[in-house]
């Protein structure tokens, strides 16, 4: 009987050292992985920012004279470019349903179809940046506190299986001190 006991303790032991074992891997992994999505998004802004303020350059460099506007267009296609790049990748990254995530797409929309146009005033491009940066610092915070504290899911089913583990060590503690007679949890199982 004793030995049936300790078979299954043992057998439990393995279980939850590989069920713990696997819990936190698959954690390790899923953190990693949004670390990386974060500090992509993160390079993404910046470069669009970047990008920004070079073409507001060009901007002022332009301003005024004759064909300015078609010039700085042309000095510019390059970072046209790479923006609309950023942009997309951003795009691709986010998602379109969140509450944030909707302002710095429409944000980054409106400052790609307010450069493309020509039409820029740059007090009002700088504005929108600095804009997008706060909506961005706000937005890798909310996710930074999600990879502290680990996906919903894994924080459940750890403290779930904490529970479940700590009631399943006080009722062998029961039965090992003599609280809990086996023979009567067994009548009490087969009733």
């Amino acid at each position: 009987s004793w030995l049936a006991t300790y078979t299954l303790i043992a057998a439990f032991l393995v279980f939850v050292y590989s069920f713990v074992n696997i819990l936190v891997s698959k954690d390790q992994k899923t953190t990693e992985f949004r670390q990386n999505w974060i500090d992509s998004i993160r390079e993404e802004i910046a470069q669009v920012v970047a990008t920004i303020g070079f073409i507001l350059v060009q901007v002022k460099r332009f301003d005024g004279k004759e064909d300015g506007n078609d010039k700085y267009i042309e000095s510019c296609s390059e970072q046209f470019h790479e923006m609309s790049a950023h942009y997309h990748r951003i795009q691709l990254r986010l998602n379109p349903k969140g509450k944030i995530e909707i302002k710095i797409l429409a944000l980054l929309t409106d400052l790609e179809h307010t450069l493309y146009s020509g039409d820029i005033e740059p007090e009002e491009i700088y504005k929108k940046s600095d804009e997008l940066i706060a909506l961005s610092q706000s937005f890798l915070k909310k996710e930074w506190l999600t990879v502290k504290r680990g996906e919903i899911a894994f924080v459940i089913t750890k403290y779930s299986f904490l529970a479940a583990f700590l009631s399943i060590i006080a009722f062998a503690l029961a039965i090992f001190t003599g609280s809990l007679e086996i023979s009567t949890l067994l009548a009490y199982i087969k009733a």
